[in-house]
Parts: structure tokens; sequence; C-alpha cells
């Protein structure tokens, strides 16, 4: 991801009591020169493999990536794991 303009630190437990930090990030909005849109990378390091998100807009994308990530962080829910907020960032 060339720029992340949006991060968070989650720790996570997964079902069988493993925890680990969640690095969340969301990249900047990039213009596809070649089609008419633009993605932002997503990532939830060390959990899922990063994904882009295409949009007809910058912020049709990012709002995309937004609501991607939620949708992944649901399916680890789903998955059995338990997610807390870092303190003090």
């Amino acid at each position: 991801m060339k720029t992340a303009i949006a991060t968070s630190e989650l720790t996570g437990t997964n079902a069988v009591g493993e925890r680990k930090r969640l690095t969340i990030a969301v990249g900047a909005p990039e213009r596809d020169p070649n089609r008419a849109v633009w993605s932002c990378r997503v990532t939830i390091a060390d959990v899922l493999k990063p994904t882009t998100v295409e949009g007809r807009d910058s912020f049709d994308a990012l709002t995309r990536a937004v609501a991607r990530v939620r949708s992944q962080l649901d399916g680890l829910r789903a998955e059995g794991w338990s997610l807390a907020a870092e303190r003090g960032e």
C-alpha cells in the first residue's frame, strides 16, 4: 500500500484463545488511468489478505473500502473472534 490514510489497532482473540494484534489500514484512493474507476487497498495485517476495492470516484472507493473493513471484521466475529480496541490510541 502506497499511502494509508486511515489505520487502527485492535486486539483480536480467535476461537481457540490465541491473541493477535490486528492492524487495519485503508489506502488513499487512486485513479486508474486506463479505466474510469478509482480504487483503495484494504488490509487487516497478519489475518486476511489485502484486497482492492473499486468505486466510480474517489469518495465512492473510500466509502466502499470502509464498508469492506466492516464486513471483514463482521466475518471474523462470525468465525468466533472477539475484537477490542487498543487503549490510548
